[in-house]
């Protein structure tokens, strides 16, 4: 049954697809990450065809001594100890020097310093390729937000997941920083970079995403172990920790709420904690992408304006601000307006589906 899942998979997806389920190399996915890669168990005797080159240290892991363009060799390191076997390259988002760039209480510029902690797979790796796997068997095309990419149909759940992988590129950004930030040295660092994908492994849930949890995030897997990892964590460096948990700050570990400097989808419950929009994944849509270079050259279509409102349906305010919208829409000359409500059945229908 699941060799049929595969082809219908490979059938139905497209060429992208075909890379990543390739790269991902299980040639039966009843076998999978989970099962294959653990550095303590020995694996099933069907996770790899050796046949085809398919073997522990090629699927599970990324080849050592690489070298890559424009990245560090501690962040290449940690990118792989982070990402592999799904991101060997190195990371995938670009820098400049100028992000990293602070100025001092004696009003000079330098670098920010920043130590990443080498934590273990539990908590960045395993949870990711799990995730992913789930993704895979939905029928996306596209990975968990470690590549610009644009499903081409609606894939359930993972196509929820992906507007919180945020902290995915957050920490991608870090590792991709230019010589000088990254230190190995706690007692040198400005800031504590803590990677630990917490909403994703909210969303993975132990179980490839097939069943997540959201108040609280009670059932995540890895952050009861998170804090023993955290061995320059103090209460006189807590506010230097910094914490990825891109999703809403009600559906975050109650540990994660918590700290002081977390970066999150909002609300913000104090003034450190930083709000950032879910990513912009869209190919087209990136820097000196096809939009950027057809407004360059005066041939971009107009735009659009994409508002949000983050509450129930059954809200007043909420209901205000739709109502306006629908006034407007009635207005000569006004422009189109489409007003799309989400409902809470992600399985049942097509959501986020809008002829906007």
């Amino acid at each position: 049954a699941m060799s049929a899942l595969r082809n219908q998979l490979l059938i139905l997806s497209s060429c992208a697809a075909w890379q990543l389920l390739d790269r991902n190399c299980w040639p039966d996915l009843a076998v999978h990450y989970g099962v294959c890669c653990h550095e303590e168990i020995p694996p099933d005797e069907r996770c790899f065809d050796a046949k085809a080159g398919q073997t522990w240290a090629t699927c599970c892991s990324c080849p050592r001594g690489a070298n890559v363009s424009g990245v560090t060799p501690m962040g290449l390191k940690l990118s792989q100890q982070f990402f592999g076997p799904l991101l060997c390259a190195g990371p995938s988002v670009k820098t400049q020097r100028d992000d990293f760039m602070i100025t001092t209480s004696d009003g000079n510029r330098r670098l920010l310093r920043v130590f990443v902690y080498p934590m273990d797979h539990r908590f960045n790796k395993d949870i990711l390729n799990r995730l992913q796997l789930g993704g895979w068997l939905s029928g996306s095309e596209c990975d968990y937000g470690l590549t610009p990419c644009t499903e081409a149909k609606w894939n359930g759940l993972f196509s929820v997941y992906r507007q919180f992988a945020t902290e995915v590129l957050l920490l991608l950004k870090f590792l991709a920083a230019p010589e000088g930030v990254l230190t190995s040295d706690p007692n040198d660092a400005d800031l504590f970079v803590v990677p630990y994908l917490a909403k994703t492994d909210c969303a993975e849930s132990g179980n490839g995403g097939r069943d997540p949890c959201w108040g609280k995030c009670k059932c995540a897997t890895a952050v009861k172990h998170l804090f023993q990892n955290l061995e320059h964590y103090s209460w006189k460096t807590r506010s230097r920790h910094l914490f990825l948990a891109t999703g809403d700050i009600k559906d975050l570990p109650v540990e994660i709420q918590a700290q002081p400097l977390v970066v999150s989808l909002g609300a913000s419950f104090c003034g450190g904690h930083i709000v950032v929009p879910s990513p912009n994944l869209d190919p087209d849509l990136q820097p000196w992408g096809s939009f950027e270079t057809k407004e360059a050259n005066e041939r971009a279509p107009k735009r659009h304006i994409f508002a949000y409102w983050f509450g129930s349906n059954d809200k007043t305010w909420r209901n205000q601000v739709v109502g306006q919208m629908l006034r407007y829409q009635d207005e000569g000359g006004s422009e189109t307006v489409v007003v799309h409500d989400i409902g809470s059945n992600y399985e049942a229908r097509d959501v986020w589906q809008t002829n906007a």
